[in-house]
């Protein structure tokens, strides 16, 4: 990824149980947003912006007064390059 370059994540809350790890499965959208974020930020080694969530689940999808959504929630995790990695130690 060259510096400047946006690196995103898209998930939704749609899943095979017999396909996912525990950890995806016992969270709500709101920790996979965490999950998700954490990945980003700690496994970069400081060569991506802090990571930020975007909520881009259709207005149909959206639970309000009670009523049943009308399709599946849509997250995005988005950073930035930042730089050129550091040189590394000999």
């Amino acid at each position: 990824l060259r510096p400047g370059g946006k690196v995103a994540f898209v998930f939704s809350n749609r899943l095979f149980f017999s396909k996912a790890v525990a950890l995806w499965t016992g969270k709500d959208d709101l920790e996979h947003v965490y999950t998700v974020g954490s990945y980003v930020h700690y496994g970069a080694g400081g060569l991506l912006t802090p990571p930020e969530a975007v909520d881009l689940t259709p207005p149909s999808a959206r639970r309000r007064g009670g009523g049943k959504p009308q399709g599946d929630p849509l997250y995005a995790v988005v950073a930035t390059r930042t730089t050129a990695p550091p040189p590394r130690s000999a």
